[in-house]
């Protein structure tokens, strides 16, 4: 087959390429893109232009969710309310992929490519991101310019505020106002780097806006949205928790007043709201689907354990109410012409997930089969191949350190993998599709070939580890030992000197 040139493509042919795959003439497999990717250059994202996210609470952006945020210069804003998306930083690194460099803030990406040792190993998100509907076409556009253009986004995702009801283990004050109200009672956790030390939201800042005070950024999205909200193809709105935002109401009142025909609107939430609020929201939701105010309604929500595990990880949940809360969207809402309600799970695997992992993945298979029911309810006995109105996907937890999956190395490293592939196990054999079996085997793979920290680093790691579930349990009521009984030998070997505790 021969290969393609992107840049002799115009938009509908490169539309055609990013959502017909097989059914179009210019087919290639995810590989032979990469190539035709990298001959744009080898360090080229379409994200870096057309995806951006706004955490409005603190005046932060970056592009994609992999790389930090960075402060919106207020000068910047002043005049032009789409510098909340176009910064100058942004295009700085811009600049960069265009000439073939590495952003440093996309170490993402760089540490899955890196750790690929053969054609088929997995892909980064730069690619998978760069193919999807919202970016591939937009391919010509970006290229006519220069970096500093000033072009609209395809994917926005916001954050109007950090209220929340969780605090989930590796969160953050600036996302979520429990964890705020927390740290400003008790102070930073006794990790080396006081996790989540306000000093330090302070110096970078990230220090929010409480959600009931006057926001300028909030008032510069509202003053920009309306000129660009036609030529969004996707909206997503994230927190803290959305739904407890009064802006994320405004938006969903604002789009039934104002129909946006093309727009996939996207939530992320943790499904464990309010009962009352919940039935208002989604009453809300289903008078845009069956109203067709919208293309699609795309629902995102996150866990990462089964059971008690996931209710430590993720304080604030309740396992239970939250997968009956994913069941009942998942047969009750109503779908579009363009497609179904579909849910994504989020689920971050970080240190904490691994032992209860595979009965998490066998939870997920579960509900993916209920989901096939629904759309097929003839074929209950028989093999159910449709699992397309829920997906799950797999980042693996980089922040803080001291959670991730990486603390798992020397004598606990077999064990570590043990879990990832008995979950991967269970995916297989629950029908996973093959882009999420991809997905997970990213995660085992970038594990595997993770030697990167010095000993020393990794003693501070462990240590951090200790201290940080230590204090956690005494804070929250918690129990480690019990929660999570197979990490009890582990946590127990590491060795904190008196002037360190």
């Amino acid at each position: 087959m021969e290969k393609i040139n992107l840049k002799q493509l115009d938009s509908d042919q490169l539309y055609d390429l990013s959502v017909n795959h097989k059914k179009t003439i210019f087919y290639t497999s995810m590989n032979e893109f990469a190539k035709s990717l990298d001959d744009i250059s080898p360090s080229f994202c379409v994200a870096k232009w057309k995806q951006t996210t706004l955490h409005l609470q603190n005046g932060h952006t970056h592009s994609c969710h992999h790389p930090g945020t960075h402060k919106v210069p207020w000068t910047e804003l002043i005049n032009r309310p789409s510098a909340l998306h176009n910064t100058q930083y942004k295009m700085q690194m811009r600049d960069k992929m265009l000439n073939g460099v590495r952003p440093k803030e996309c170490e993402y990406c760089w540490r899955v490519e890196d750790a690929r040792k053969k054609e088929d190993d997995p892909l980064s998100d730069r690619y998978y991101k760069s193919r999807d509907f919202w970016a591939l076409k937009h391919i010509p556009e970006i290229l006519k310019n220069d970096a500093t253009a000033d072009i609209p986004p395809s994917y926005l995702e916001v954050s109007f505020s950090n209220v929340c009801n969780f605090k989930c283990a590796y969160c953050a004050p600036h996302i979520s106002s429990q964890w705020m109200t927390e740290i400003e009672h008790k102070g930073p956790y006794p990790t080396s780097d006081k996790f989540n030390n306000l000093h330090a939201i302070e110096v970078r800042g990230q220090k929010p806006i409480p959600h009931n005070k006057h926001n300028p950024y909030v008032e510069a999205f509202w003053k920009w949205f309306p000129d660009i909200y036609k030529k969004l193809e996707v909206f997503r709105i994230t927190g803290g928790e959305p739904f407890l935002s009064k802006d994320t109401e405004k938006v969903i009142d604002f789009l039934t007043d104002n129909p946006a025909p093309n727009l996939e609107l996207h939530f992320n939430s943790n499904f464990c709201i309010p009962d009352k609020l919940w039935e208002r929201i989604m009453g809300k939701i289903k008078r845009l689907i069956v109203e067709k105010k919208v293309k699609k309604i795309q629902m995102y929500t996150s866990a990462e354990a089964h059971g008690a595990a996931s209710e430590y990880i993720r304080f604030g949940m309740d396992y239970k109410k939250w997968l009956s809360n994913l069941e009942w969207y998942l047969m009750n809402m109503p779908d579009t012409e363009f497609g179904q309600s579909r849910v994504t799970i989020m689920s971050t695997v970080n240190a904490l997930s691994l032992p209860t992992y595979p009965r998490f993945i066998q939870d997920m298979a579960h509900l993916k089969q209920m989901a096939s029911v629904r759309d097929d309810p003839k074929h209950m006995m028989k093999e159910i191949n449709n699992f397309n109105r829920m997906s799950v996907d797999f980042p693996y937890l980089r922040s803080p350190t001291f959670l991730s999956i990486f603390l798992f190395q020397r004598d606990m490293k077999p064990q570590a993998m043990k879990w990832l592939k008995d979950a991967k196990h269970y995916a297989k054999i629950g029908r996973f599709d093959p882009y999420e079996l991809t997905k997970l085997e990213r995660v085992i793979t970038t594990l595997d070939g993770d030697e990167r920290w010095s000993d020393l680093y990794r003693e501070q790691y462990e240590k951090d580890f200790k201290a940080y579930t230590i204090e956690y349990d005494k804070r929250r009521g918690t129990d480690f030992d019990n929660t999570f009984p197979e990490l009890k030998n582990f946590r127990d070997s590491i060795i904190i000197t008196e002037s360190e505790d």
